[in-house]
């Protein structure tokens, strides 16, 4: 299956916003936000927007509230940084070479855009100030962000204005 199949099918939601702003003419600033959370090493039991009962978690729980909550979401990888080469190309690590931990295989990087790579060609800023470690080679991790991190730790406080 051609790799651009295989991101957008993973990544719908990305071709789904951009299709709907395209077709319907719509302009910048009515673009949607998209605040994504990654965590790490815990479960639903650790979300109350999940039903969790370990933990409080009040502001999460409104922003899924007021927002879109993954429902069914599943890893295919049994450790972190496979799972993240995941995430980052929407590709099963298994199909591009990044499954085996700290294999930093090569992948053709024209081929496979991050998904950072595509919102900000939509024109969203992007901010990761610390999550690195994608098990990719042939490219810095951070190199994908507007903001890569340093001394301010909100990257969205670096965006510029629209």
């Amino acid at each position: 299956m051609n790799c651009f199949f295989r991101i957008m099918k993973v990544h719908f939601w990305i071709l789904l916003v951009a299709v709907r702003f395209v077709e319907g003419g719509e302009t910048e600033q009515e673009r949607p936000n998209i605040l994504w959370i990654t965590s790490e090493d815990n479960g639903i039991s650790w979300v109350s927007c999940y039903g969790g009962v370990n933990v409080t978690t009040p502001a999460i729980d409104k922003l899924a509230q007021e927002g879109f909550r993954y429902r069914y979401c599943f890893d295919n990888a049994a450790v972190c940084a496979p799972t993240r080469s995941c995430w980052i190309t929407g590709m099963y690590g298994i199909s591009n070479g990044t499954q085996p931990m700290r294999s930093r295989n090569l992948i053709p990087h024209d081929q496979i855009p991050y998904y950072p790579d595509l919102l900000r060609k939509s024109g969203y800023h992007t901010s990761n100030p610390t999550k690195t470690d994608y098990n990719i080679g042939g490219r810095d991790d951070k190199e994908c962000w507007d903001y890569k991190g340093g001394k301010e730790p909100y990257g969205w406080r670096m965006r510029k204005s629209d």
